[in-house]
């Protein structure tokens, strides 16, 4: 795996573009949306150094609706109940089903 995906990088920077799929809606010549990257490299970093303050039920909620943000969701309200549905739901099944505790943060005695 480690050869190919050498052999793979070294034909990337030779400017090798791999044919496009009949129905692929793809367009493999505009330039990558750098903006949209750091974002989605920011909200995991974000969520890594708030989890032990804030809690695993707040961080994933913005964790869920950050990365929901970034590549162009609007609906920012509906995100951040579905994040919270999922984190708290998340926490839960961890601390009660898996025997697992996560961090309830700020949140503590409350959850």
């Amino acid at each position: 795996m480690v050869v190919l995906a050498v052999l793979l990088a070294v034909a990337t920077a030779r400017g090798d573009v791999p044919q496009a799929e009949e129905g692929e809606d793809v367009d493999l010549t505009t330039p990558a949306d750098w903006l949209t990257v750091g974002k989605l490299v920011a909200i995991p970093v974000l969520n890594i150094l708030l989890v032990n303050i804030l809690g695993w039920a707040i961080t994933g909620a913005l964790l869920f609706a950050g990365c929901a943000w970034a590549p162009g969701s609007r609906t920012l309200v509906r995100d951040l109940i579905v994040g919270v549905v999922l984190a708290v739901g998340s926490w839960y099944f961890f601390y009660v089903g898996l025997g697992v505790p996560l961090s309830p943060g700020i949140l503590d005695g409350i959850l």
